[in-house]
Parts: C-alpha cells; sequence; structure tokens
C-alpha cells in the first residue's frame, strides 16, 4: 500500500499544493437496500460479494439518481465526461451504480469507463458473521459469545473480527482507493468523484482522507442505504463532509458530519493534549 502517497494527496490538496491536482468533490453513496439487509441468511447462502439488491433497493438507487441528475444540473463537474464513477465490485454495489445512471437518465451515460475496485469492498466480518441461525450460535458457539462480550469492552475499530476485519483494516485499504483516485487526478485531470460503496467503507474513506480521528468512529453513524454525503472544497480551500441526501426517505438533506465529528471529537494541538503527572510537570 503507499500510504504516503494517499496521504500526502489528501494533506496538499487541503493546503493548497499546486503540483497535486485537486479533487473538488468526492461523493460517497451507500449501496440501496439488499436481499442481505432483509434476510441476512442470503450472505450465508449466497456469500457476501454476490448479494443482490432488494427489489426496494432498486427503486431507491433510481431516486438516487434522480436526485444525482438535478444535483449535477444545479452543481456542474468540470470534467467533461462528468465525474469519474467508482465502485466497490460486490453484486450489490454494481447493481446499485445500475440503479443510479437509469434515475439520473443521462446525466452519467458518458461517464465511461466506470472503475470498480475491490480496495471499496465491505469490511469482511468474519467466520460467525453471517450464520442466520443466532439462536443455535448461542448455543453451540461460545467463543463467538465470548468474543462479542470482550469485544463490547475494547475499541471497536481496532478490534479485529476472527478471520476478518476490523474497522481499521478497512480504513488502512482505503489508502490504496485513494492513491488510485490520485493517479486519475494527476494523469487525467478527474476532479469529481462519485464512489458507490458500504456502509463501514463509506465511513473509513471519509476518516482516511479527512485525517478524522479514530477516537470519532463511535461518534460517525453508519450511514443508511443509498444515502448520500460529499467531501467537497469550500471557498478557503478547506475540505468538508455534509449529507446532502437521504436515501430512506429519498429527500435532499444538509447535515454538516464534519463539523459534527470536531466537536465530538477536537483536532488534537498543544493545549489539549493530555498533561503529565503533576509531579512530572517541568513549567
Amino acid at each position: 500500500m503507499n500510504r504516503s502517497a494517499a496521504d500526502n494527496f489528501s494533506s496538499a490538496a487541503t493546503n493548497g499544493a499546486a503540483s497535486v491536482p485537486r479533487i473538488q468533490r468526492i461523493l460517497l453513496i451507500r449501496h440501496g437496500y439488499s436481499m442481505g439487509n432483509h434476510d441476512s441468511s442470503f450472505y450465508a447462502r449466497l456469500g457476501d460479494p454476490s448479494v443482490p439488491l432488494h427489489e426496494d433497493g432498486w427503486r431507491q438507487a433510481i431516486a438516487a439518481g434522480e436526485f444525482l441528475k438535478e444535483y449535477y444540473k444545479a452543481n456542474p463537474p468540470s470534467f467533461a465526461n462528468g465525474p469519474r464513477i467508482w465502485a466497490s465490485s460486490f453484486q450489490r454495489t454494481r447493481e446499485t451504480a445500475g440503479g443510479l445512471i437509469e434515475g439520473a437518465q443521462g446525466a452519467l451515460d458518458h461517464c465511461s469507463p466506470i472503475y470498480e475496485s475491490p480496495y471499496l469492498v465491505e469490511q469482511d466480518f468474519g467466520m460467525f458473521a453471517h450464520n442466520p441461525d443466532r439462536a443455535w450460535q448461542e448455543q453451540h458457539m461460545p467463543l463467538e459469545k465470548a468474543f462479542t462480550r470482550a469485544r463490547a469492552k475494547q475499541h471497536k475499530f481496532f478490534s479485529r473480527l476472527p478471520h476478518g476485519e476490523s474497522p481499521y483494516d478497512t480504513y488502512l485499504r482505503m489508502g490504496d482507493a485513494i492513491a488510485s483516485m490520485q493517479r486519475d487526478a494527476q494523469r487525467k485531470g478527474v476532479d469529481d468523484v462519485l464512489v458507490v460503496c458500504h456502509g463501514v467503507t463509506l465511513r473509513a474513506f471519509a476518516m482516511r482522507f479527512l485525517h478524522i480521528s479514530d477516537r470519532a468512529w463511535d461518534h460517525f453513524r453508519n450511514p443508511g442505504n443509498c444515502d448520500i454525503y460529499a467531501i467537497e472544497l469550500d471557498t478557503k480551500g478547506h475540505y468538508g463532509l455534509k449529507k446532502i441526501y437521504d436515501g430512506q426517505n429519498a429527500v435532499a438533506v444538509d447535515i454538516d458530519i464534519l463539523s459534527d465529528l470536531r466537536k465530538k471529537v477536537p483536532l488534537l494541538t498543544p493545549k489539549n493534549l493530555p498533561k503529565p503527572p503533576q509531579h512530572l510537570r517541568i513549567r
């Protein structure tokens, strides 16, 4: 993983470095309501990558595409072919992208090629996650029960699920996704991006790009199906993070997510760092 490339990109963009083309806007969209959201047994029966959208999820994706049509009409991308679309390679995210294209009614038809990336797939929830019979699990899988109790006392961001990932693992691979988008910006001048991904992935991407502390993880609520979040440069050259569309209710919203997270977990400064014990202080 080219960690420095991803981190230097978002830092340089924020600081206005002329040598690195600035991505002006990234829209992050969680997939529509899936068959796995409807019935968790689909994860075990089909495998997580193959779980499709529920019909309600298709409707959500099409409605979100209708929103994007009007959004891009009011806030047009500067790149000639429209935003670059990146999608998780899972079935439900590719189908969500198809629903967005349908709902946009031609507004996104020129966004070709669409890049799919395994970096953007959902967190791997491990060996215990998708057994549909919870009662059977509790009786026959005491290890999972004990692990669940222990994990509840730990920092969930760093707790890796058995044979799976932690949110931190997902956060790490977001660096590769951001680096890929950086190369696209450098080589082709693409400064507007649309990412179709998953709930944990969306949060991890935003936290990596915006340098949000892992201490904010529990305050960053998982997005709803087809919710849309915008990372965008403001007039002062700083990136913000807003929720701009509620996929459940199919309505535009304007919720400042970054400001809320910064209030709950402020950026570290020399003044708010933990202080040494009194007997060790030298000033």
